[in-house]
């Protein structure tokens, strides 16, 4: 059986987080890493190990950013937006 290694208050916390920051990111924005695969298999993780999957402390967003895009419209789009928008919020 694995053995969990995060903190469930640091998952709280960042669980927290997670909709209010995702919410106010330039659209369209996706999760991943941690909290996606938590939010996803957390149900059978319990079911099959009889416990709570291991949780997660950080936010991972993805942007789409096409290669052919200008350096003008990389910072207009969600991608080049988004730093800003988060160190506004925190």
């Amino acid at each position: 059986m694995p053995i969990p290694i995060y903190n469930d208050v640091l998952t709280r916390a960042s669980e927290g987080h997670l909709g209010s920051l995702v919410a106010n990111l330039p659209q369209p924005v996706a999760i991943c890493g941690g909290h996606a695969v938590r939010l996803l298999v957390e149900k059978e993780w319990k079911r099959q190990f009889g416990e709570h999957y291991f949780g997660s402390r950080d936010i991972d967003i993805v942007y789409f950013v096409d290669f052919n895009w200008t350096r003008q419209q990389l910072a207009e789009s969600p991608a080049g937006l988004a730093p800003r928008k988060i160190r506004s919020l925190g």
